[in-house]
This record gives structure tokens, sequence and C-alpha cells, in this order.
């Protein structure tokens, strides 16, 4: 039976030509190529990236708050202690003070005059009653009478108290029974 003209075998010459189907290796090449160029990207990026120089440093920030204050430490240890310091010289001696008073005397029971100190005069007046001047007034001044050495009985003062007499004492000397008996004496005036 004849075939069909239409029916008839396209010779290949005659047939559309057309791309051929890609196999499984060409499509894994094409896919590393891909990835080695986006590989190859990234790297020069990466290369540039690393290449840069750092900007300008910016300003200074503002200080930050001050922060609580810390617990207080433990004390320390005690030092040791030092050597001692040499001894100073002895200074120089000072002055003589002035005496506690300069006015005294160490009368006997005749009323002479033993030993004195601004006393001008001395006498007794009548038994174991004397009279004793100083050189200055004794109106404001405290007066200290006693017996001279180891006399037993005691020795009383009175102040004159009388016109143009203000430098005038009266010493009274007395036995241990009460007795007025002339004694030695002494006396002293503070003022």
């Amino acid at each position: 039976m004849a075939a069909n003209p239409s029916e008839e075998e396209t010779p290949p010459s005659a047939r559309t030509p057309h791309s051929p189907r890609p196999t499984g290796a060409t499509t894994m090449g094409t896919i590393a190529l891909v990835l080695g160029a986006v590989a190859l990207v990234l790297g020069g990026s990466a290369v540039g990236i690393a290449l840069t120089h750092a900007g300008p440093t910016g300003a200074t920030g503002s200080a930050g708050a001050q922060g609580t204050q810390g617990a207080q430490g433990p004390p320390g240890t005690n030092g040791i202690n030092g050597t001692n310091g040499t001894n100073g010289t002895n200074g120089s001696q000072g002055a003589p003070g002035v005496p506690a008073t300069k006015l005294w005397g160490v009368v006997t029971g005749a009323g002479a005059i033993l030993y004195s100190s601004g006393v001008v005069t001395a006498g007794e007046n009548a038994t174991a009653t004397y009279a004793v001047e100083f050189n200055q007034s004794i109106a404001s001044c405290a007066i200290l009478v006693s017996l001279a050495g180891s006399s037993a009985g005691s020795a009383t003062w009175q102040y004159s108290g009388e016109s143009g007499a203000a430098a005038w004492a009266h010493v009274y000397t007395w036995s241990a029974s009460g007795a007025a008996t002339a004694s030695s004496f002494s006396i002293a005036v503070l003022c």
C-alpha cells in the first residue's frame, strides 16, 4: 500500500533545527560556573573591604555620672615606734627670783636687832612689849610673828594705827603659862 504523501517521513535535512537537550553534566557545569563567578565577586568585595582606610576619630563623648563611693577599707597596721631623740642641752640658769618679802627681822628679848631687812629700829617699850619700825608703811600688809629658837610660849602683834606711825608694829611675847615674858622673836611683813 502506497503511503500517503502527507504522511511521508520528512527527510532529516528538511527538519527544523533546535537546540539539543542539555544533559545533567552540562547543567552542573553551568551551576559551578555561576557559583564561581559569585565567589569571585564576593571575594573581590571582601578584598575591597579589607583594603579600605579607617575614617577620622570622632569627638570625645561627655563624662559619665560619678559612681557611688566604695566601702571603707580595713584599718592599716600600726607603724613601728620611732627611736628616742637625743637629750637636749641644759639651759642657762635663770635670774634669782624676787624675795617673798623684803621686810623682816629677828629681835632679842632686850629689843636689839639681830638680823633684818627693811627694819629701821626696834626696842622694848615695856616688859615683853616691843615696837618695830620698818622703812615703809605696813598699813595694808600681813604681819607674821613667832618666838625665836625653841622658846616655849607665843607671840602676837598689833598694828600701831597711830597718826604718823604707819610703819610701826607692836609685838607682845608670852610664856607657855600665858604670862608676859621678854623673849626673842622673828617678824615678817608681807605686802
